[in-house]
């Protein structure tokens, strides 16, 4: 099975994308890969419940030894947070394997499935090379297929560049991959993941001066080099990108801003997702800027506080540079289902991760490093107020 659907052997079949949320129907555990995780399902276990641990084993198929993942954790609540079910991921894995996953209750009861993370290697149905140079938006409506993606470049070597438009490109189709290119001067985003959009891969791209000012001087909230409110969108891979320098600044935390009557920073975005249905990698990506064009946030979306939200689910978010955000360099808000952030270096933000507040889960952080925080250039080193590597409360204290 060629691509990065979603897979299990255990069943021998490929969920149909408008399925996604239709797995936990049966006694066996589910599974939802990405690159290097794999998130686990139990929804109809026999005994289930919150004093039944279940525990979870898993190897690389063929193997004889088993590894100890994290326990899975029992979530008891149901209805608007899904079936009520043990859930969990494991994490440091293998693109391309194929792994024996076993699911054990307290009481006994033991299941065993297999999974297999996604390929690094995407089929190519064709290539569609670019012009060196345009000043038109790329619009794109035709998809290409599990089986073949379409992918927009300049060709083996070197780059076009798109200049102007609303948006640089907008994809309003299928496994689609943007590969190598250079986008400036976009009105709004540099990328515009239309409602149609899903396996979409941005990857190699060099992203910069997008976005519209206001009358107060200040950038467009949200927005962004790459942004998608498309709620079936999943599998989005964001990879090896340089997204840098939009037109505008953000005010910081000590700047009201006059035209939406705030001292919240507002300001453009690296990378934003509104709602969409998870299931994404953002990887490798180097996000900066200078101290006159400060982000709002570096990667993230709305909604806060609801059982959506960006990334939403099942996603990866790792390996990036980010730096110069006035509010936070990751903002992961909302569901949290299954969400793995790991291996990122953030510096000159406000937060480092900004998690308020996780309502589904479980959220796993791990080996990120934080430099500087700061809320403001106007005020001293001494005197300005620190965000903290890591945001996370409810909505009833939330403050901004």
């Amino acid at each position: 099975m060629m691509g990065i659907s979603w897979q299990i052997k255990k069943r021998a079949l490929v969920l149909p994308f408008l399925l996604f949320f239709a797995f936990g129907a049966s006694a066996q555990p589910e599974a939802i890969a990405t690159f290097e995780s794999i998130g686990v399902y139990w929804s109809d276990a026999v005994d289930a419940g919150s004093e039944n641990e279940g525990t979870i084993q898993y190897r690389p198929l063929g193997d004889s030894d088993w590894n100890d993942g994290f326990a899975l954790w029992y979530d008891e609540r149901g209805g608007d947070f899904g079936e009520a079910e043990y859930r969990g991921s494991l994490v440091n894995l293998t693109p391309n394997t194929e792994y024996e996953i076993k699911v054990t209750l307290e009481s006994g009861t033991s299941e065993i499935i297999t999974a297999i993370t996604w390929s690094e290697e995407f089929p190519v149905a064709s290539i569609v090379e670019l012009p060196e140079s345009s000043d038109t938006q790329l619009t794109i409506k035709d998809s290409g297929s599990e089986g073949g993606y379409l992918v927009y470049t300049y060709g083996e070597s070197g780059t076009a560049e798109i200049t102007g438009g609303t948006y640089n490109i907008k994809i309003d189709a299928s496994y689609i991959i943007i590969r190598g290119l250079t986008l400036t001067g976009a009105e709004k985003h540099a990328i515009y993941l239309d409602v149609n959009a899903h396996h979409v891969i941005i990857e190699d791209n060099d992203i910069s001066q997008w976005g519209r000012v206001l009358d107060d001087g200040f950038a467009k909230n949200f927005d962004s080099g790459v942004f998608s409110k498309a709620t079936l969108g999943a599998q989005f891979i964001i990879q090896r990108n340089k997204i840098h320098h939009p037109n505008y600044d953000s005010n910081n935390w000590e700047e009201y801003r006059v035209a939406t009557d705030t001292y919240h920073p507002e300001g453009a975005q690296a990378i934003s997702f509104e709602n969409t249905a998870g299931n994404h990698v953002i990887r490798y990506n180097e996000i900066y800027s200078d101290e006159d064009h400060y982000f709002n946030d570096g990667i993230g979306g709305l909604e806060n506080y609801s059982y959506n939200g960006s990334p939403n689910r099942d996603s990866d978010i790792y390996g990036n540079y980010i730096s110069h955000c006035w509010d936070d360099g990751i903002e992961a808000e909302g569901a949290n289902r299954n969400v793995r952030i790991w291996g990122n270096y953030i510096t000159k933000t406000f937060v480092g991760i900004a998690t308020a507040g996780t309502s589904i889960g479980p959220l796993y952080i791990w080996r990120n490093i934080y430099g500087i925080s700061q809320e403001s250039d106007l005020s001293g080193w001494d005197s300005t107020r620190r965000g903290g590597f890591i945001k996370t409360q409810n909505k009833e204290s939330y403050t901004g």
